[in-house]
């Protein structure tokens, strides 16, 4: 497995990176395609706890919002889910069974919120004024955490992070993954891109919120009754398994660097 998780990152690593070098557009066009992959993954395992999220509308307007990222209509994202919301109800006004119609769309809106508008920040930090540069800086440092607190975890742990949640995390992996999230942000201060304070306060934000992304992740998971979210990328799971803390960190690396200029 170990052997298999590597290779995947191996080979999906620079494909990954060569999408943010080229261009937002090509960014934007990977990012779509992920969370389109990432809302079905999400929510195709509810049904397993009776839950039925209306999943058509779900993916619809959880794709949409990477694409008007990118078209400049962010504007129009608070209107748009607040359509979302309304057409939610409706649905469940005509559904089969109305028994937990506020579940069942509750479910719906967080997909949406969850997979589709989070990651779709990755696009407003690559359109950002040297976004192709804090984009590597911050992809890097979620990197360099997920393998930090994995291998320092494997090694060193001896203390549970949230053994309810995710038993196989311990605080020591945890600790290792921001500081190797530092490590990264710092190697952005050493090319320029970042002051070494801007770099610092990033990689600290990205270590704990990543981590904190991954729980998120298997907290949901738990719930559904599932293991991985799908089998897209052998050794990892499924897009939601390998990028959680990646778009869960997407909004706050966005407004930090904001903040930061």
């Amino acid at each position: 497995m170990l052997r298999l998780r590597i290779l995947s990152a191996v080979i999906g690593a620079p494909i990954f990176v060569a999408m943010i070098w080229l261009g937002s557009g090509w960014f934007a066009t990977a990012i779509t395609v992920l969370v389109i992959i990432g809302l079905f993954e999400y929510y195709l395992p509810w049904p397993n706890k009776n839950i039925f999220p209306a999943l058509w509308a779900g993916v619809a307007f959880g794709a949409v919002l990477p694409v008007m990222t990118i078209l400049g209509y962010q504007a129009y994202v608070p209107a748009l889910l607040a359509i979302l919301v309304a057409i939610t109800l409706i649905w469940q006004i005509f559904a089969r069974r109305r028994v937990r119609a506020g579940v069942d769309a509750g479910v719906t809106v967080l997909g949406v919120l969850y997979a589709g508008l989070l990651p779709s920040f990755l696009i407003s930090t690559r359109l950002m004024a040297h976004g192709r540069e804090y984009l590597l800086v911050a992809v890097g440092a979620v990197w360099a955490c997920d393998i930090a607190a994995y291998f320092f975890g494997r090694w060193l742990g001896r203390h549970k992070l949230a053994p309810d949640i995710s038993p196989h995390k311990t605080i020591e992996g945890a600790i290792a993954g921001v500081v190797a999230a530092i490590g990264a942000t710092a190697v952005g201060a050493a090319a320029g891109w970042l002051s070494w304070p801007q770099a610092i306060v990033l990689g600290a934000l990205v270590g704990v919120l990543a981590q904190i992304g991954d729980l998120v992740a298997s907290m949901l998971k738990r719930e559904v009754g599932i293991k991985d979210y799908g089998t897209a990328i052998p050794g990892h799971g499924g897009i939601l398994d390998r990028f959680d803390g990646l778009f869960f960190t997407a909004p706050f690396v966005f407004f930090l660097l904001k903040l930061l200029h």
